[in-house]
C-alpha cells in the first residue's frame, strides 16, 4: 500500500514539475473515433464520421495513430484487421510501409550524423561522395537535396513486384528501365520534388560511414531513439507476419501484399507510429533545448526553416510561433503515411494506413485530432448548405464522360447529395452549395455547375452522355 502511495506522490509531482495537469494529457478516443471531418462541413448540417465507416468507405482494413501531447505519448492505438481478407487483428506494432517519410527519417538520421562528423550543409557533395559522382552537379549541396531545391530529377519511384529482381543503389543512381538516370535537369534554388535527391543522400551516407544504409540506419540511428522494429530491409512475404497488407483503389488487397522500393531512402521505410513518433520526440526534445542527443537545438532549428515554397529540411514547415509544425506525407502502392509534430508545443501525430484512397482517410483524422489538441492547423471549410428542388437533383444524375481524360464517372443521386463513383474505386459525396456550385467534401474540391447542364472539376470538363 506503502509503494502505492509513494507512486501517486511522485506522479502528481511529474505533473506539477512539468507545468502539465493530469487533464491537459486527457484524450478521449470515444469522441476521436466519432468525429472524423471531411474537408467541407455545413453550418446546419452535421458531416461528423465514425472511424471505422471512413476506413470501409476507403478501402483501408487497418490504421494505426499515435498522439504525443506535451511531450507525452497520450494515445497509441490500432485499429482494425492486417488485411480485408484476414480477421487478424493489427496491433500497435504491426509495420506498414512509410512510404516518402523515408525522406524525412534520413534528412533526421544526416542531420544527426553531421554532430559527429562536421558535414557542412553548404559545400558541394561531389567532394564528399566517393562511390559516385552527380554529373553537373559541382555545386550541388546537401542542404539543397534535403529541402529539395538542387533541381534534380526523378519525383517518384514506381515499385516491384515481390518477384522481381531489384536494383541496388549504383544501378538506382545510374538509371534503369524504370527510372532515369539521377542528374540535375533544372535551376537550382527553386522546389522541385525529387526522390532522386535522397538516392543521392542515401550514398553519401554510405561513402562518409563505410557503411551498409540499412545496416547504419538500424544500429545508429533507429536503435538510440527507440525505434527498434523500423528497417530499410526488403521484406519477402515469408518472413513476416505482422505486417498490414497494401489494398488498393478498389478496397482489394494486392494479389503479393505489397511492393518492394529497392529507393531506400527515398521510399523504402517500414515502421510503425509508434517508431516514427518516438523519432518526432526526439526532435522536439533538441528543439526545445532538453536534449541534445539526435541533432542540436540550432540544427533542430534549421530544420524548420523555409527553403523555399514551405520546405525545410526534410520537412514542410507551416506557420510560425506556437502553432510552427513540420510534417511529411507518403504513398506508395498500398500504403498512406503521415506524420507531423509541433515543437513549440511539444505535439505531434503520426497515422499510418493500408489503401491507395487513405490520404483522405489521414486527413480526416487530422481534423478530428486537431479539435482535441486545440490547433489552428487541420481544420474543415464550412460551406452553406444549398436547396436544390428533387427535379434538379435528378436532372444531374447519370453518366458524365471527363474530358479530355476520356473516362466516365457515374453520379448517383442520394436525397441532398450526389455519389460519384470513378474507373479506379474512389467514391466522392457532391453536396450543391449554391445554385451553380456543388463541393466534394472528401478534399473541397469544388463542382461548377455550367450553363448547359454539364460540371466543370479537376481541370477537366464533365459531359453528360
Amino acid at each position: 500500500m506503502a509503494n502505492v502511495y509513494y507512486r501517486s506522490i511522485i506522479v502528481l509531482f511529474l505533473f506539477y514539475s512539468l507545468g502539465v495537469s493530469a487533464e491537459q494529457l486527457n484524450f478521449d478516443e470515444e469522441m476521436f473515433k466519432n468525429s472524423l471531418k471531411p474537408a467541407a462541413v455545413f453550418k446546419n448540417k452535421n458531416t461528423d464520421f465514425k472511424l471505422f465507416e471512413r476506413m470501409k468507405y476507403y478501402g483501408a482494413s487497418a490504421v494505426s495513430i499515435v498522439v504525443i501531447k506535451n511531450n507525452n505519448f497520450v494515445f497509441t492505438k490500432a485499429f482494425g484487421s492486417l488485411s480485408k481478407n484476414c480477421n487478424t487483428p493489427v496491433n500497435e506494432q504491426s509495420l506498414f510501409q512509410a512510404a516518402s517519410l523515408s525522406k524525412a527519417i534520413t534528412a533526421l538520421a544526416i542531420m544527426h550524423l553531421r554532430q559527429t562528423l562536421n558535414l557542412p550543409l553548404d559545400e558541394p557533395l561531389n567532394n564528399y561522395l566517393q562511390s559516385w559522382q552527380l554529373e553537373g552537379g559541382q555545386s550541388v549541396t546537401l542542404r539543397q537535396l534535403l529541402s529539395h531545391t538542387a533541381g534534380v530529377n526523378n519525383t517518384s519511384y514506381q515499385g516491384y513486384e515481390p518477384s522481381t529482381k531489384l536494383p541496388n543503389l549504383l544501378n538506382i543512381l545510374n538509371g534503369t528501365s524504370e527510372s532515369n538516370k539521377v542528374s540535375v535537369v533544372s535551376s537550382k534554388g527553386k522546389y522541385k520534388y525529387s526522390g532522386g535527391g535522397y538516392m543521392i543522400v542515401q550514398q553519401l551516407i554510405e561513402d562518409i560511414t563505410k557503411r551498409n544504409f540499412s545496416e547504419y540506419m538500424r544500429s545508429e540511428f533507429f536503435a538510440k531513439f527507440s525505434a527498434k522494429q523500423s528497417h530499410f530491409d526488403v521484406i519477402k512475404y515469408s518472413k513476416e507476419k505482422n505486417i498490414a497488407k497494401g489494398h488498393g483503389f478498389s478496397g482489394n488487397m494486392y494479389p503479393n501484399s505489397w511492393f518492394n522500393y529497392p529507393q531506400k531512402a527515398a521510399a523504402g521505410l517500414w515502421s510503425t507510429p509508434t517508431d516514427l513518433a518516438n523519432l518526432l520526440a526526439a526532435y522536439m526534445k533538441s528543439y526545445q533545448g532538453v536534449d541534445n542527443r539526435m541533432i542540436s537545438i540550432r540544427s533542430a532549428k534549421e530544420i524548420t526553416t523555409v527553403i523555399d515554397s514551405k520546405m525545410g529540411l526534410g520537412f514542410g514547415v507551416h506557420s510560425e510561433g506556437i502553432n510552427l509544425h513540420i510534417d511529411h506525407g507518403g504513398w506508395t502502392k498500398g500504403y498512406r503515411a503521415y506524420m507531423t509534430a509541433f515543437p513549440e508545443r511539444g505535439d505531434a501525430v503520426v497515422v499510418m494506413a493500408n489503401s491507395n484512397n487513405s490520404n483522405r482517410l489521414i486527413e480526416e483524422i487530422m481534423r478530428s485530432i486537431s479539435n482535441q489538441l486545440d490547433w489552428d492547423a487541420y481544420k474543415s471549410q464550412t460551406f452553406d448548405l444549398a436547396n436544390w428542388e428533387q427535379t434538379k437533383i435528378k436532372s444531374f444524375a447519370g453518366t458524365y464522360m471527363i474530358e479530355p481524360a476520356g473516362f466516365s464517372v457515374e453520379m448517383i443521386e442520394h436525397g441532398d447529395y450526389f455519389e460519384m463513383n470513378t474507373p479506379r474505386g474512389t467514391t466522392h459525396q457532391l453536396y450543391p452549395i449554391s445554385e451553380n456550385a456543388l463541393v466534394m467534401i472528401e478534399d473541397g474540391t469544388l463542382v461548377n455547375v455550367l450553363d448547359n447542364g454539364n460540371l466543370s472539376f479537376w481541370g477537366l470538363s464533365a459531359i453528360k452522355r
